[in-house]
């Protein structure tokens, strides 16, 4: 162990039979490792992941859009078309959904909002005594009332895009929207209105991307970006995530997640004519099951005052000790069914980077080189398996392995010179033997 030392000379075994095998990996690793990962796949660059904060919210769709203004309420929403009342059976109750109901009332805007699609609603009662003691038990009164929200796939849900990745950020005015369908290949672009500047691309997209998810009227077709964010229809995001809207899934719910995918370094685009960084947002519309029977609810529970008063006389007083009383033996029960819209962002933001560059090339390199390694640890033994080849792996390994004399008797025959060279070719012959012997 101490006195074998191991060093790797150059040696040129000649047999195409390693040779070629060698090219051909050669060529494959580099067609994966520097065409295909290091150039199209854009990992010469450095890939940063963003971070995202989407905001949701709810507006219903404007005939004068682009003329009115919320602060001065100037703004007329759009009347609904013609509602389809039959799916509301004898007992249930059909009303049209107003958008700004699904608003938040006390708390921000968040990357998630909820729909009421239906709901079910129905009293309970408990017991309470003249003490002010009241029992912990409440008991359903007989009788359900189902509320079906018809219109609400007319609205449209405004997203707000902010994005960022270290000293870098982008608000999605300054990034090309587009919508994917779940059962198309290449995404719809979300047109581009009223921005005040062109969005970087915009005429590179305009061409390759005609077919756009909506218009930009600001009604209930449209599907555009604006200089206050994404508006998108919510009957489009249905149908981008292939969801069909029935009873069945009015009262049951469901979840549509949002994802919201950035990248300035899609290789189809920045190997398209004008090479370079293209900013674009996509949005994957999915619906998200997590079994066989989600549930979408948001349970509410409202105490109601005098008017709900069933079980006994209204008191005279309406002051706030009344209402104590009343609140304490009745309540409201609702089930809301929720279309529960979710949002989740990832992407990467690429950007040329000399030391990211250098150390991936190296990489790759490697990778190239690698196949000289296969060929010499692994096919080569490959071929001492085969009898027809076994003679590749004898002068492989006769080229390749040398051992020399011991160095005392290398200094022994130092000062033989002239039968040095004798000494040395009979050990040569000796290892060849060897070899012959253990591949026979």
């Amino acid at each position: 162990f101490f006195e074998e030392f191991t060093t790797t000379p150059e040696v040129v075994v000649q047999s195409k039979y390693l040779r070629v095998p060698e090219l051909i990996l050669m060529f494959i690793l580099f067609l994966c490792g520097f065409c295909y990962t290091f150039f199209w796949q854009l990992h010469c660059l450095q890939q940063i992941p963003i971070q995202a904060s989407p905001l949701l919210e709810l507006r219903p769709p404007m005939t004068n859009f682009w003329s009115c203004s919320d602060l001065y309420g100037t703004c007329k929403a759009e009347p609904l078309p013609t509602l389809d009342r039959s799916i509301c059976s004898q007992g249930e109750v059909c009303e049209a959904f107003d958008a700004y109901s699904a608003l938040p009332k006390f708390w921000p805007l968040s990357d998630t909002i909820g729909i009421e699609m239906a709901r079910t609603e129905y009293l309970e009662r408990r017991q309470c005594y003249a003490n002010g003691a009241c029992d912990n038990t409440w008991e359903r009164v007989p009788g359900t009332k189902t509320v079906y929200s018809l219109g609400f796939e007319e609205t449209l849900l405004k997203i707000r895009h902010h994005f960022s990745a270290e000293d870098w950020e982008v608000t999605g005015t300054d990034v090309q929207s587009m919508l994917q369908y779940s059962n198309e290949s290449w995404p719809r672009r979300t047109p581009s209105a009223n921005i005040g500047r062109p969005v970087p691309g915009e005429e590179y997209f305009e061409e390759h991307y005609p077919e756009t998810c909506g218009s930009t009227t600001g009604g209930r077709s449209s599907c555009m970006s604006t200089a206050w964010g994404d508006y998108l229809n919510v009957r489009t995001l249905l149908l981008a995530a292939n969801m069909t809207l029935d009873k069945q899934l009015m009262m049951q719910g469901a979840i549509l997640r949002l994802e919201c995918e950035f990248t300035n370094i899609d290789p189809v685009d920045f190997w398209t004519w004008p090479w370079g960084f293209k900013p674009k947002l996509v949005v994957h519309a999915d619906q998200v099951r997590s079994s066989d029977h989600d549930i979408a609810e948001q349970i509410i529970v409202e105490y109601p005052a005098l008017q709900w008063r069933s079980s006994y006389e209204a008191p005279e007083s309406t002051s706030g000790e009344v209402y104590s009383s009343r609140r304490g033996v009745e309540r409201l029960v609702k089930h809301k069914r929720m279309l529960l819209i979710k949002t989740a962002s990832r992407g990467k933001y690429g950007r040329f980077s000399f030391d990211s560059f250098i150390m991936r090339f190296v990489v790759c390199v490697a990778i190239v080189l690698y196949a000289k390694t296969f060929v010499n640890s692994v096919l080569v033994h490959f071929y001492g398996m085969l009898k027809g080849f076994r003679h590749i792996k004898v002068l492989h390994e006769a080229e390749t392995q040398k051992v020399t004399v011991p160095d005392y008797e290398f200094a022994k025959l130092i000062l033989d010179k002239d039968n040095l060279h004798d000494k040395m070719a009979d050990h040569s012959r000796q290892r060849l033997s060897t070899l012959l012997d253990n591949h026979s």
